[in-house]
Formats: C-alpha cells, sequence, structure tokens
C-alpha cells in the first residue's frame, strides 16, 4: 500500500481530542513502511476536526515521499516533520482547492527534510507564523512560495537551502530575521516587497551566489553583518 485513503488513515493514525469537537493527529497507530503517501484526514473517527499535527508526530518517518494536508489544519507542532530524508511533495489545504486554516508553522516543523524541491503553502485564511528553522537544511529545496500574509521571515526559516534558486517573498512582509536565508549559496536574486523595514543580523550571509537584491526605498534598519561575505551589499546599509 503506497498511500493511505481515507478509511485506513483513520485505522492506521493516532488522534488525541482538543475539544468535544477538535483533534490533533499525534502520529502512527499501526505502521508500516509501505506507506509512502500520508494523506490526514479531515476528521478522526468520532468526527471530529483534525485542527493540528502534533509535536514530532511524524519526525523521522523516512519512507514518507507525499504529506496531504487538510484544510483544517491550524498549526504544525515543532519538528512535526523533521528529517523526512525522502520527503518530496508536502500539499496544504488539500480537499479544499488550495486554501486553508494553516496559522503555525512550528521551530524545525521541516527542518532536514532533504528532498522536497518545492514549497508553496497555499492561500490562507489568516496571517501565518513560523518557528525558527522551520524549513531549514531543505538541502534540495528549489523553488519557495510564500503567501502574501506572512509579515516576517523567522530565524533560520530557510538556512542552509543549498540549492534554492527561486524565493517569491509575502507582499506583507515586514521583517527578515536572523539567518533567515544564511548559506542559501545558489541563490542568485532576491527582489524585497515594499513593506519591508527590517532586515536582522546575517539574514543573507554567506549566499555566495548572490548578486541582486532589489531593496524598497522604505527600508529603515539593516544589520551590518546582513549580507556577510556575499557579493550583494547594498552601499546604505545601516547597523542596527
Amino acid at each position: 500500500m503506497t498511500r493511505m485513503s481515507y478509511d485506513s488513515a483513520i485505522r492506521f493514525l493516532s488522534f488525541s481530542p482538543l475539544s468535544e469537537t477538535t483533534c490533533k493527529v499525534t502520529g502512527f497507530q499501526m505502521l508500516t513502511e509501505e506507506m509512502t503517501t500520508l494523506e490526514i484526514p479531515e476528521t478522526d473517527a468520532e468526527g471530529r476536526r483534525v485542527i493540528a499535527v502534533d509535536d514530532r508526530a511524524f519526525a523521522g518517518s523516512s519512507f514518507l515521499k507525499r504529506v496531504d494536508l487538510p484544510a483544517s489544519i491550524q498549526w504544525i507542532g515543532v519538528r512535526a516533520f523533521a528529517f523526512c530524508e525522502n520527503l518530496m511533495e508536502v500539499r496544504f489545504g488539500s480537499g479544499n482547492g488550495h486554501y486553508s486554516d494553516l496559522s503555525y508553522i512550528g521551530d524545525r516543523a521541516f527542518m532536514g527534510c532533504e528532498c522536497l524541491t518545492v514549497l508553496s503553502l497555499g492561500e490562507l485564511h489568516s496571517q501565518l507564523f513560523c518557528g525558527r528553522k522551520a524549513f531549514a537544511h531543505c538541502t534540495r529545496l528549489r523553488a519557495v512560495v510564500l503567501p502574501d500574509c506572512m509579515t516576517e521571515l523567522s530565524e533560520g526559516m530557510f538556512e542552509g537551502c543549498r540549492s534554492l534558486i527561486y524565493v517569491r517573498l509575502p507582499e506583507e512582509l515586514t521583517v527578515i530575521r536572523t539567518s533567515a536565508f544564511s548559506a542559501c549559496v545558489s541563490l542568485p536574486s532576491i527582489s524585497l516587497p515594499s513593506k519591508v523595514r527590517r532586515i536582522d543580523d546575517c539574514a543573507f550571509s554567506f549566499c555566495g551566489a548572490l548578486e541582486s537584491v532589489a531593496l524598497p526605498e522604505a527600508v529603515c534598519m539593516i544589520s551590518a553583518s546582513a549580507f556577510l561575505d556575499c557579493p550583494a551589499r547594498p552601499d546604505f546599509m545601516k547597523a542596527v
């Protein structure tokens, strides 16, 4: 079996109630390495809406190649899918177009997913916050499309994504935190949205291929180390 149907997902996954009407998925109840595709259902066997993926729920599941998350998921816990080394595709909001209720992705949630090549978070109903190093060291990640409802990129969010060559940043983005794109050694250029006001320490450090950065006129604080060891170094950088 390579893909779980709704019924088998209920049978093979474990859930924990959060309220009378909601629950979280906590991991596998029964495990088989033949499950290369994980499709999390919108409801559990009791009819409760699945709104969360628990901390470390599927961490280290090296046999997973694809994960489909339902539109009902609101948060993804710390290290929920960390080091799923063969995970190639994550679909957000599956079963309801590309829209989802996702509002939080925890620290290191997808860190070390070495085979993930494209990240698109789709269209969201609310503002999204990502924890530290949420997608760090996804070494084959080549393209990232982020939703406009994000206002900041977290510390080390894409650190060490050495194959990254394209990033589409959110229109509402205001802050790029420490080391957000550090050591993205293949990134050739990036265009920052007009609302960006702050770029923190080492945000683009050691990006050896980065030769072009389109900065908005209104940016007011750029750390002295924001572009450390990087060809692109705007003349008007200001230390914070």
